[in-house]
């Protein structure tokens, strides 16, 4: 009897054929997809909640205003709604460091999708080369014409660029080990008859023999039955441990990667343990950090300094407004003791201040009388 060993590279397991949909077979040196899907999870995460920003606009002109509004909330560019918008900004902002959004001459907000900083020591840096999609600029743009955000997060960058060559490496190698414990393995005898075959005969065989193993890459496998020819599968005795040190390495490189952006891993995980105190952490040190960025770059580059310094701004309310439901009982207190005016109550729960005389004083006790009138009538009357 003389034996064909057949070795088929296919997974038995529904976890092992996600494995191989990856395209990750290949040199553990050029897997990059570890990579890929850890800082993609974070800057999701991310760009999500800042596409939900809303932001307030305080001009000199009320056109300009209005028109500067519209372009920041709605519909920034004809191709993008504001959400998709600041989504990319965002991605493009943690992925590479940097964004640099122009504004066109119909006064458009795009985001260049390539582009060339020439630093100066005295005077703007400028833009060079740059494109937006396929089109190409041939102006060079000055730093106070444009939009540009650097984020300088030295110890992402250090990971990203050193220990992902070694994650990369070690998590190749780990799906090269689940691969082989999860191979098809079977044999195929067939008869000797004393004598050698002929190079038709084996042909046939081999033919046979293709046939059987390209079956097995099917999702119904039929294999025809020849005389004398047998296949036997051989039972693979393994476990999955595999599969969950492989989850588990995914896990541990994504909640690093959140850390070093500011995002607790609970977030990312979709655990619910200590889920408040994980959203006050977000909003106060990440979400707070990228939201001022922002927000200063808007108002150096849409006002003058004398315009700003006579109220014209730009404000951001992001998710991490308060929800004055939840802090009524403060801000009683807050208006009653005459410690702050309702204007200024309403801007720090994210809320316009409104053109009206009476919140812009300063009331005492549970009757919201005025502080003036409160000192007049102090004493019992009698």
């Amino acid at each position: 009897m003389g034996i064909l060993d057949i070795f088929a590279l296919r997974a038995r397991s529904e976890e092992a054929s996600y494995i191989l949909d990856l395209d990750l077979v290949q040199d553990p040196s050029a897997r990059s997809y570890l990579k890929r899907m850890a800082l993609q999870t974070s800057i999701e995460y991310l760009a999500r909640a800042i596409a939900q920003t809303r932001f307030i606009v305080k001009g000199t002109n009320k056109t300009e205003q209005d028109a500067l509004s519209y372009k920041l909330n709605v519909r920034p560019n004809t191709d993008q709604s504001a959400a998709n918008f600041w989504h990319e900004v965002m991605t493009k902002l943690i992925y590479d460091g940097e964004v640099l959004i122009i504004q066109t001459d119909t006064k458009d907000l795009v985001v260049a999708t390539d582009f060339q900083r020439d630093e100066m020591a005295l005077y703007d840096d400028t833009f060079s080369d740059v494109y937006v999609k396929d089109f190409k600029y041939e102006r060079v743009f000055k730093m106070s014409d444009v939009i540009y955000m650097k984020y300088a997060n030295q110890k992402l960058e250090r990971f990203v660029d050193g220990l992902f060559a070694d994650y990369g490496e070690m998590f190749g190698r780990m799906i090269d080990r689940h691969l082989l414990n999860n191979q098809i393995r079977g044999t195929v005898s067939m008869p000797l008859k004393g004598s050698t075959y002929t190079k038709e005969q084996m042909a046939k065989m081999n033919e046979f023999v293709k046939r059987l193993y390209n079956s097995f890459d099917k999702p119904v496998a039929i294999v025809p039955e020849a005389a004398g020819i047998e296949y036997k599968d051989i039972p693979y005795g393994g476990s999955n441990q595999e599969f969950k040190e492989l989850s588990e390495m995914k896990k541990s490189v994504t909640e690093d990667v959140a850390r070093m952006i500011g995002i607790p891993p609970v977030l990312i995980s979709g655990e619910m343990a200590d889920l408040e105190n994980a959203m006050t952490s977000f909003n106060k040190y990440c979400l707070g950090y990228f939201l001022k960025l922002i927000n200063d770059e808007m108002n150096a580059k849409f006002f003058e300094p004398d315009e700003y310094l006579n109220g014209a701004k730009i404000k951001m309310i992001g998710i991490n407004k308060k929800d004055p439901l939840e802090l009524a009982t403060a801000v009683d207190k807050l208006r009653a003791s005459g410690t702050f005016t309702g204007n200024q109550i309403r801007e720090m729960l994210g809320e316009e201040a409104v053109d009206n005389v009476e919140l812009d004083k300063y009331v005492i006790t549970k009757n919201y009388q005025s502080v003036e009138t409160a000192a007049l009538e102090g004493g019992d009357n009698k």
